[in-house]
């Protein structure tokens, strides 16, 4: 039994350190970047003769790169440190409605991309943490826009799932991904894209799974990539589901 113990912490511990060594190899290569664009820009700026213009664009490359530092680092945060959530009865369409909302009218949004939500009336409020879910839905949303640059649309439909549950289906009209990349796009630090750390899936999969929910991603047979999410109306009186790639049915929808 001691041997099997120590057995057991040895392989925890390799584990552990393996899970360490891999992040700290992403966030070294996510952080070099911006700092050696930071450095030269500071550099640049230390020499004399530039005009007020060019200090302004310098700078201005300055904060854009400090943003995207603390991007990383909030990102790795949230990996690290998450915190449980904090239920509160909400009604999903109106505050997806008001997401949505914020979201088309930020800069951040891809004018060339149309996003329609479909939401009965019918649907019953949850008992969720919105702050957290919707770090989801962006996460999702800028995904899809990312893979549309030159236009599409964009579909969540919500319906009223089985025993107290309720289905999230967001649909694109984008590419989609390759099959082989759809059971490792949970996995953490697994991107395909040029800049990411893919820390944005494993992110949606712990909040969600905290929900006693489960998410999964396919690509549809019409075109563009679907994730599917599942929640308990009520997370603290549902079974937790541990099989992230459970797959619902798709429905044919027609996108205007």
């Amino acid at each position: 039994k001691r041997q099997i113990e120590r057995m057991f912490k040895k392989v925890a511990q390799a584990e552990k350190l393996a899970a360490l060594g891999e992040m700290a190899t992403s966030l070294a290569h996510e952080l070099k970047n911006p700092l050696g664009i930071i450095r030269s820009s500071a550099q640049y700026l230390s020499s004399h003769g530039q005009n007020d213009e060019t200090r302004l664009e310098l700078l201005e490359y300055i904060i854009a790169e400090v943003d995207n530092l603390e991007s990383v680092i909030g990102n790795m945060l949230k990996l690290a440190r998450f915190k449980s959530p904090e239920l509160s009865q909400i009604r999903m369409c109106r505050e997806l409605t008001a997401l949505l909302d914020r979201w088309t009218n930020s800069g951040n949004h891809n004018k060339k991309v149309d996003i329609h939500l479909e939401c009965p009336d019918s649907l019953p409020e949850i008992r969720a943490d919105f702050r957290q879910l919707q770090q989801v839905f962006l996460n999702c949303i800028t995904n899809a826009e990312e893979m549309m640059p030159d236009g599409g649309n964009i579909t969540i439909i919500i319906d009223n799932g089985n025993d107290g549950m309720i289905n999230i289906r967001i649909m694109d009209t984008g590419p989609g991904i390759a099959d082989q990349d759809i059971e490792n796009a949970f996995k953490k630090f697994f991107t395909t894209k040029e800049k990411g750390m893919g820390i944005g899936l494993p992110v949606c999969r712990q909040i969600i799974s905290a929900h006693n929910g489960t998410i999964s991603i396919q690509n549809r047979s019409t075109g563009g990539l679907c994730v599917s999410i599942h929640l308990p109306c009520s997370p603290l009186l549902a079974e937790p589901e541990m099989d992230t790639r459970h797959k619902t049915p798709e429905k044919e929808t027609r996108l205007g």
